[in-house]
Parts: structure tokens; C-alpha cells; sequence
């Protein structure tokens, strides 16, 4: 009975003093836009959402639309050069192949061979090594608002009376967060670069038989973050339902007792514990779909740049084979299996902050 009075006591504390508070402290909406990158803060600034605003209400799907066309356009300038880079590169070896077989020396075939191949290594080091410092960067930007966002939100969970959801909400999502960082950024990136080194000596020496290396290093990462995903949310989501069971009960013996046990006034009381929950309700839906919205917003153009690329690569491989530059080809499938590992991770960190939120959003406690 003592711990059930404190809850009371502690919910109605918290929830009015925050609830008159609100226009100082802001519940930290303003950490929130200053943990965000520029690009991103600007696509929000742009469509009016904010964390207060309920801005996502007035998007459209029309509007989504014209956005992400707008950003493959914006994003498409770099993936075209280095496809006619890579393609003036196979045409100057395809040529070079037919003269020399017509002029029937077999002896430079090794030699033009090796030299487009090279040339096509150094075209294409340059804009992967471009996509996955982009890559770095955008990871740390959606670890940095990742860990503001958790504990602001979790903050206005435990208000809302998702006290033990909150606990296990901002605990979970804070060390997958961590792990993800971890693994991405110590182990996924030096690999990445690794990957592309190995690829490129086996294209120029066949005989090392390496050309599958990075298809099968593609498949062993995606299979892993996919894994960690899956672990990452099905004990978020295990854990959420039993903590929001315990919530529930807390806030119905909450209201049972305060309209049960005080004279006159306990059922107002009552229905105002109902009243100020919604209110906070809508708080806590405004700030879960604006870090929903923000972190799509940090990590979506580089996503697109990065898929950009590998289509890219991909086009090139198919002329490589169509005209029969068949180590070139190899060496460019490998490029493609490196940009699918950067999309990899990137898409992964975006999957885990947009399903641990709406996990959370969706999740109803029963109301009081």
C-alpha cells in the first residue's frame, strides 16, 4: 500500500509540475534539434515538423513522394560520373582488346588486363572510399541523437506513467545503440576497406582466387546485423509487454484508490489523472514520431546515395561483361557487394531507431 501511495504521489507530481513547466523546460526538444546534423535539421526546418507539432500529421504521400525523388536527384550526380568514368574506362580496354587481337600479339593480353583493371580500381576506390567516410559520419550523427533522444523520451514515458517501460525501453535501445556503434565503426569499416584491397590484388592475379571474397563477406554481415536486429527487438518487445502489464496495473489501482479513498473529490481526481495522461499521451506521440521522422531524415540521404552507387557499380559490371572485360567485372561485383555491406549497416541502425520507437508508440497500457 505504501509503494502504490508513492506511485500516486510521484505520477501526479511529475506529471503537473512538467505539465506547467512545459513552456521552460521544453521536456528537452531543444537538445533534440541541436543533437541533430545540419542536413537533416534543415529537411525538418523545411517541412515544419518539430517535436511539439504534431508535424507529421501534415505530411502527405504525395509530398514523401516529391521528397525522395527531389533526394535522388540531389543525390544521383555522383553515382553518374563515376559510371561514365568506369564505362570510358571499358570501352578504352575493349578497343584496345580488339586491336590487339587483330593484330594477332597474344603476349600484352595480361598487360591490358592489368592496367584496366587498375584504372578502374583507382575510379572506383575514390567514390567508395568518399561513400563510406559518409557512411562513418552519418553513423555517428544517429548515435549522437540517438543518445539524446532515448533518455528525453523515456523521460516523458515515466511521466506519462510507463515507468518500468521506460526503464526497459532507455536501457535495451541504449546498448544496442552501443553495440551497433561499436561494431560498425571498429569492425565493419576497417573490414570494409580490407575487402576492397583484397579485391582489387585479386583481380590483377587471378591465381589468388579471391574474387568471392567479398560476396561472401557481404553475406556473413548481413546475416550478423540481421541477427542483432532480431535479438535487439525480440527482447525489446518481450520485455515491453511484460513491463507494460506491470504499468497498467499501477495506473488503474492508482485511480481505483484515489477515487475510492478520498471523500468528495476522489472520483475528479480521478477523472484529472485520466485528463492530464492523455494530454501527455499526445506529448509522447509528438516526440516519438518526430525521432522517428529526424532519424530517417540523418540517415535516408546517405542511404540513397549509397544504393545510387551500387546500381551504378552494377551497370558498369554488366557493360564489363558484355563487352567480356571479365577481371574488371569481377572487381566491380566485389565494389557492389562492399556498397551493399555499408547499406547493411546503415539500414540497420535506422531499423532498430524506428522500431524500438514505434514499439513504444503502439504499445497501450490500458489506460486509467
Amino acid at each position: 500500500m505504501k509503494r502504490l501511495l508513492i506511485f500516486i504521489a510521484l505520477f501526479f507530481t511529475f506529471a503537473f509540475n512538467s505539465f506547467a513547466a512545459s513552456s521552460e523546460a521544453n521536456y528537452g526538444q531543444g537538445e533534440l534539434a541541436e543533437a541533430l546534423p545540419d542536413g537533416a535539421r534543415e529537411l525538418l526546418d523545411e517541412n515544419d515538423i518539430t517535436p511539439d507539432n504534431s508535424g507529421a500529421l501534415g505530411l502527405s504521400p504525395l509530398s514523401v513522394l516529391e521528397g525522395l525523388w527531389r533526394l535522388f536527384t540531389d543525390e544521383f550526380a555522383a553515382p553518374l560520373k563515376m559510371l561514365a568514368a568506369l564505362v570510358g574506362v571499358i570501352l578504352l580496354c575493349a578497343v584496345a582488346e580488339a586491336l590487339r587481337d587483330g593484330a594477332g600479339n597474344k603476349n600484352s593480353a595480361d598487360i591490358f588486363s592489368v592496367v584496366g583493371v587498375l584504372a578502374g580500381a583507382g575510379m572506383m576506390s575514390v567514390y567508395i572510399s568518399d561513400s563510406v567516410a559518409r557512411a562513418l559520419q552519418t553513423l555517428n550523427s544517429g548515435s549522437v541523437f540517438l543518445m539524446t533522444f532515448v533518455p528525453i523520451f523515456a523521460g516523458i514515458m515515466a511521466i506519462c506513467g510507463q515507468l518500468t517501460t521506460a526503464s526497459v525501453f532507455s536501457g535495451t535501445v541504449i546498448i544496442a545503440g552501443q553495440v551497433f556503434a561499436y561494431i560498425m565503426t571498429v569492425f565493419l569499416i576497417p573490414l570494409v576497406s580490407c575487402v576492397l584491397g583484397v579485391s582489387i590484388a585479386g583481380a590483377v592475379n587471378p591465381d589468388l582466387k579471391i574474387d568471392r571474397l567479398a560476396e561472401t563477406v557481404k553475406k556473413i554481415v548481413v546475416w550478423g546485423l540481421g541477427l542483432l536486429v532480431t535479438v535487439f527487438a525480440g527482447l525489446l518487445s518481450l520485455q515491453s509487454i511484460m513491463s507494460n502489464s506491470a504499468d497498467t496495473v499501477a495506473l488503474r489501482t492508482a485511480r481505483f484508490v484515489v477515487s475510492g479513498t478520498v471523500p468528495i473529490i476522489g472520483g475528479a481526481i480521478g477523472d484529472a489523472l485520466t485528463t492530464v495522461r492523455g494530454s501527455l499521451d499526445l506529448l509522447r506521440g509528438s516526440t516519438g514520431t518526430f525521432g522517428i521522422i529526424a532519424g530517417l531524415m540523418i540517415f535516408v540521404p546517405t542511404l540513397v546515395s549509397v544504393f545510387l552507387h551500387r546500381i551504378a557499380l552494377s551497370a558498369a559490371s554488366a557493360v564489363c561483361e558484355m563487352f567480356g572485360i571479365t577481371r574488371l567485372a569481377s572487381l566491380l561485383k566485389s565494389g557492389e557487394s562492399i556498397m551493399s555491406i555499408v547499406f547493411a549497416m546503415l539500414f540497420c541502425l535506422t531499423l532498430l531507431i524506428i522500431i524500438s520507437v514505434a514499439m513504444m508508440l503502439l504499445i497501450w497500457n490500458g489506460g486509467v
